[in-house]
């Protein structure tokens, strides 16, 4: 893939990421028979086609093989442990979305749109349980340079990454380590949870 189209279909994951967060959004105050379920499963159910058109033009990449869309068969519970995530992504949608539907599951998100302002809350906040932080961002410093300089300050702060590229182009082009937590764009809110719970309770 072109540096060009691996551009495009990063911006679309990001793009299709906030659609489906303010989907689920929807989902977790409706009823579920209401017409405001019905719509926002449609919307899911149309995100998981053109993520899976995303995941064709990035199909040189191995590691991209989840889905986006699955419909939680029950609502989803919110955490037990008022855990605090600091939440770095430089796309206004998506980071919106993504700190509303957790903040409405128990967990406190502080939310920054790049490296500079979450190393701000970083030396300022008394308790961040976890940096959840997208790969990829304008500015000096990326994810993994920003996870760095954060588990510099807070040696026990715990890691999750983001990004609308592939996993191997991104250990091969040095911008993440192998073996990282990943999410791979768009990632639905089970899969945010199911990852967080995994790491936050390890």
């Amino acid at each position: 893939m072109t540096a060009d189209r691996a551009s495009i279909a990063h911006n679309l994951s990001n793009i299709l990421n906030a659609v489906l967060s303010n989907a689920e959004s929807i989902l977790q105050t409706s009823a579920a028979d209401s017409p405001n379920a019905r719509h926002a499963h449609a919307i899911q159910r149309a995100v998981a086609r053109a993520a899976d058109l995303i995941a064709q033009l990035k199909s040189f990449d191995p590691d991209r093989t989840q889905s986006a869309g699955d419909p939680a068969a029950s609502p989803l519970q919110p955490s037990a442990r008022q855990f605090t995530i600091l939440l770095v992504d430089d796309h206004d949608l998506v980071r919106s979305a993504v700190a509303n539907n957790l903040r409405a599951l128990n967990y406190r998100v502080l939310a920054a749109d790049g490296a500079d302002a979450a190393m701000e809350l970083l030396r300022a906040d008394e308790q961040i349980d976890l940096l959840f932080t997208d790969v990829i961002m304008p500015g000096a410093m990326g994810g993994a340079e920003l996870a760095r300089e954060a588990q510099a300050l807070r040696p026990q702060l715990k890691l999750l990454f983001a990004s609308g590229f592939g996993a191997v182009s991104l250990e091969q082009s040095g911008r993440l380590a192998h073996g990282v937590p990943l999410l791979m764009k768009p990632y639905d809110l089970p899969q945010l949870l199911e990852v967080l719970q995994r790491i936050l309770v390890a």
